[in-house]
């Protein structure tokens, strides 16, 4: 499953340049609900496995900030960037 998850979110890593900062974002705090409340749920993580799904979710992270945002979409895009860092690591 980690596997799997993994590399969803490669793949939408390739495809951020086709999305707005918004829509981006939004996509990595579904990734980051879904590791918090499947994944760690569902798999024995006492291998440390979550290392992983951390890692490419703050890969994504990066890349967000990197987006080029209009003014509007700035505020909000940085506000659940905000939230995305204040849930890191919550399980």
């Amino acid at each position: 499953m980690v596997a799997a998850f993994c590399e969803v979110a490669r793949i939408i890593k390739k495809r951020l340049s086709a999305s707005t900062a918004l829509v981006a974002v939004n996509i990595l705090l579904a990734l980051q609900k879904f590791n918090q409340e499947l994944i760690m749920e569902l798999i024995d993580d006492s291998n440390g496995e979550y290392i992983f799904t951390e890692a490419y979710l703050d890969d994504l992270y990066k890349e967000i900030k990197k987006i080029k945002q209009s003014g509007g979409e700035r505020k909000i895009v940085d506000e659940k960037l905000k939230e995305f860092n204040l849930h890191q690591g919550d399980y």
